[in-house]
């Protein structure tokens, strides 16, 4: 009897082990959630820290998705305005436009555009956006495919949105626009594709995002796209710990895939893939390769534009952008910036602008120096082009490296 009291109370202590594990795990991706929800808010609201001739710094940045070229309404607050005991807010006094010229992590220092009053440290900073009516969500990818984890981070953001008051159209309706248009997720990348799927949803923006395994974190991103434009309106980042049901939900794949030709597809390898494809309705990257000797490690890659000819700028490190450097991550998460790109004949440690001509494949290399003789595999390879007006990613991902023969 007292051997079956002991197993019942070590069966119960278990019960209660794992339903904390479970409890712990759901909290940190609610909070993940909220994080990016937060971040893809279109209305900001930030402080007035220091002010400096015709300068203005505000107590926002990158991490909270400001993007060089952003408007604030700044204002003055007068009396308190109270509903019962509780105080709503204050009365507030326009005094000064600014567009934001120069984003720090952490601040950003605007100019001023125009003053019907006196700007003064503690006023308050709304940022200007555009009205957006109703967004859809996308679904979020991790190595081409999705998995548990990635879309009930769909499922809680687009829910998390919708308390916030936002209209969010149903996934089901996004896919069949999809489907009719033989377009998949990343389809949504071109600007054209973009547009054409927000006039047959009704949609302003969608939300993009990925899903990266970062070692003993996943990194989730996020960003808003204008379905109109194919600008980015606004972005937001958060790491998730990788905790063992975090683990678990990432390993289980769902049967959908993030494909090429349609909203659904065959994945692509996860593992020593050497040639890998990444593809929208303009262009085509094909990574047929990585090598690394003496720390100097060179991505060897072919662009192609499709359908029409286009001119386009990829980046080692292009200017005038909040995050504007092409970048690797080895198999222990750590970053490595590219060194130098060529493209054609070309070769910059900044950037390179070219013209390609439709359906001709144009050689590419990105160097990135300092790489450790140790790493065996680079788990994430961005690659950053700026094309009609708006920037893109291009991302390639557990890339083995080659021996040079």
């Amino acid at each position: 009897m007292r051997f079956y009291r002991v197993i019942s109370l070590l069966v119960l202590v278990i019960s209660f082990l794992v339903v904390g594990i479970n409890v712990n795990a759901s909290e940190n991706l609610d909070e993940a959630v909220e994080l990016i929800a937060a971040g893809l808010s279109l209305s900001k609201e930030a402080k007035v820290v220091h002010i400096s001739k015709d300068e203005i710094y505000l107590n926002i940045g990158q991490q909270d998705g400001v993007q060089v070229g952003d408007l604030f309404e700044i204002v003055s607050l007068g009396d308190p305005i109270s509903v019962g005991n509780e105080i709503i807010g204050h009365k507030e006094v326009p005094v000064a436009k600014a567009k934001a010229d120069k984003v720090r992590k952490k601040m950003t220092i605007c100019k001023i555009i125009a003053m019907v009053g006196q700007p003064k440290q503690g006023n308050k900073a709304y940022q200007m956006r555009k009205r957006v009516d109703r967004i859809t969500v996308s679904q979020f990818g991790y190595n081409q495919t999705t998995n548990q984890l990635t879309q009930s981070i769909q499922r809680k953001l687009q829910t998390r949105l919708i308390q916030k008051g936002v209209r969010v159209i149903e996934r089901n309706q996004l896919e069949k626009v999809l489907k009719e248009q033989k377009l998949s997720y990343s389809g949504l990348l071109d600007i054209g594709s973009a547009k054409k799927v927000g006039a047959l949803l009704g949609a302003g923006a969608i939300v993009l995002g990925s899903v990266g395994d970062m070692g003993n974190v996943i990194s989730i991103d996020a960003r808003l796209v204008d379905l109109e434009t194919g600008d980015t309106m606004t972005a937001a980042e958060t790491d998730l710990p990788k905790t063992p049901l975090v683990k678990a939900l990432l390993d289980k794949e769902t049967k959908e895939a993030l494909g090429t030709n349609g909203v659904s597809g065959k994945p692509n390898k996860s593992k020593s893939e050497v040639q890998q494809t990444v593809a929208t309705s303009s262009f085509k990257f094909i990574l047929n390769g990585c090598t690394l000797e003496n720390g100097n490690a060179i991505c060897r890659l072919l662009v192609q534009s499709l359908e029409q000819d286009r001119q386009a700028k990829f980046c080692a490190a292009c200017w005038g952008y909040m995050a504007p450097i092409s970048k690797l991550y080895d198999d222990n998460g750590i970053e490595f910036l590219a060194d130098s790109i060529s493209v054609g004949a070309k070769k910059s440690k900044n950037e390179v602008e070219t013209f390609l001509v439709a359906g001709v494949p144009t050689p590419m290399k990105l160097h990135f120096n300092g790489v450790s003789p140790e790493v065996k595999t680079i788990t994430l390879l961005k690659l950053l082009y700026r094309y009609d007006g708006s920037w893109w990613e291009a991302q390639f991902r557990n890339i083995s490296f080659q021996k040079n023969k």
